[in-house]
């Protein structure tokens, strides 16, 4: 909790900083959420420029694992 404003699910890239300086509280820590589908959206790859197609392939190869 922030501000003792109540409970919220957020990624620790959003409030990793609050965590470490003990500004939030994580609760309910050994709960997961369940698995979920990720999708990426872009033009077709006739003309897909090269930042695009670098992002899709990080992408690919990060959530591969998740």
């Amino acid at each position: 909790m922030i501000n003792n404003m109540g409970i919220a699910l957020l990624p620790t890239f959003i409030v990793g900083d609050e965590i470490k300086n003990k500004q939030a509280t994580v609760v309910l820590s050994d709960w997961q959420l369940p698995a979920t589908n990720i999708s990426l959206l872009y033009p077709s790859n006739k003309h897909l420029s090269a930042k695009v197609r670098a992002f899709v392939d990080m992408a690919v190869m990060y959530f591969r694992n998740f």
